[in-house]
């Protein structure tokens, strides 16, 4: 493909040809979708460029690391930044993740992972609804995933997973039938994790939001589960910080189990640093534990996701991005899970409908285990 002679805008563009374009990227390249539009936003969905700049990044993250050679690493500087902290070194997450999945094979224990999913589905959305759950039901298939978080489940979606998904263990957040038009649901693949016990706590909130709290064993390990939806738009950071120092203090209660709490948060960083001082001692973002992949980083991207019409600008007249969905952890002592991959599912389209499964990304997580796991 010839460079052009003018930078194009990306709406010049149909959303079958910025596909190709990420597939013919992801070929040439061999990564992922991720990876692939967040080179080719960047470049105005010019296929050479993009390319072009993924392997001089390449090269540049060789020499400035040699160490890191043939470890399949990118160095890429942000286009909106000139500080020299904007440079990144990013796994190509296509060559991890097979590779990881090429470990699965050998038959010892050590060999085995955590397969986590973590994602707000949107069944508020009527549009596509059951086309998009399918989808959903499919990639959790796909993955092989031992445990599902999901939020803004609806009666009709949840007929459908549980149709779709019947080798999973379904624990609700919907307290009664007549409660709430969405909530969550956590899955539970029946031929790995063994639920010991589980409970909705409810939250001060103004949106029936709670928390679904599951101890379960996966692999031997003991591992307590948290999932919710805590209060959403910006007006509501009180009550959300409430919610979130609510859940911290249920994980500080947590004597030697591990811990995985996931949803989505609605958090904006401000909110984790100023009400709370930063995260407990121990409880790690697993996006940062994981190398801080920027391609991976905002999870509800409206400049990469147009399942909804958005029709007022952020900054910069551009539409928003927010990390709203996260991934945190706590060991248990003595250690046994350590956070091994993160990435973004749910980012493909959906044909012929020209969609994706949700306005958010799903979370993919694999926690490995440690040696003195059985």
């Amino acid at each position: 493909m010839q460079e052009s002679s003018e930078p194009q805008n990306s709406e010049e563009f149909s959303d079958e040809q910025c596909q190709k374009f990420v597939e013919q990227f992801v070929e040439l390249t061999d990564t992922d979708e991720a990876l692939a539009q967040f080179f080719l936003q960047d470049r105005n969905w010019d296929v050479s460029i993009a390319v072009h700049d993924y392997f001089r990044s390449l090269e540049k993250a060789n020499a400035v690391n040699p160490r890191q050679q043939n470890k399949n690493v990118v160095q890429v500087t942000l286009s909106d930044s000139s500080d020299e902290e904007s440079c990144m070194i990013l796994h190509s997450p296509k060559r991890l993740k097979n590779e990881e999945s090429d470990s699965l094979t050998l038959s010892s224990s050590s060999s085995r992972t955590v397969r986590f999913i973590t994602w707000n589905i949107d069944g508020l959305s009527e549009k596509n609804l059951f086309i998009r759950t399918e989808a959903v039901c499919s990639t959790i298939l796909s993955i092989g995933a031992d445990i599902v978080h999901l939020q803004e489940v609806v009666s009709q979606s949840e007929l459908l997973i549980k149709e779709k998904l019947q080798n999973y263990a379904v624990l609700s957040g919907r307290k009664n039938e007549g409660d709430l038009c969405y909530y969550t649901l956590t899955l539970l693949n029946k031929n790995t994790v063994q639920i010991k016990n589980w409970k909705v706590i409810d939250f001060r909130s103004t949106m029936g939001r709670n928390v679904i709290e599951a101890e379960v064993i996966v692999y031997g390990i003991d591992i307590i589960l948290l999932n919710s939806h805590l209060e959403s738009t910006k007006s509501a950071s009180d009550t959300r910080s409430f919610q979130l120092s609510q859940i911290l203090g249920i994980i500080k209660e947590v004597k030697d189990q591990a811990v995985i709490f996931a949803g989505d948060m609605n958090l904006r960083d401000s909110e984790v640093l100023k009400s709370l001082g930063g995260l407990p001692n121990g409880v790690v973002d697993v996006w940062q534990a994981t190398g801080c992949r920027k391609e991976c980083e905002y999870t509800w991207d409206m400049t990469r996701n147009d399942n909804l019409e958005w029709r007022s600008s952020g900054k910069k007249g551009m539409p928003p991005r927010c990390r709203f969905d996260r991934i945190f952890f706590r060991d248990s002592r003595p250690s046994r899970l350590f956070p091994l991959y993160f990435g973004l599912i749910g980012i493909e389209r959906l044909k012929p409908f020209v969609c994706f499964p949700s306005d958010h990304w799903g979370l993919f997580s694999q926690f490995g285990l440690s040696s003195t796991a059985t």
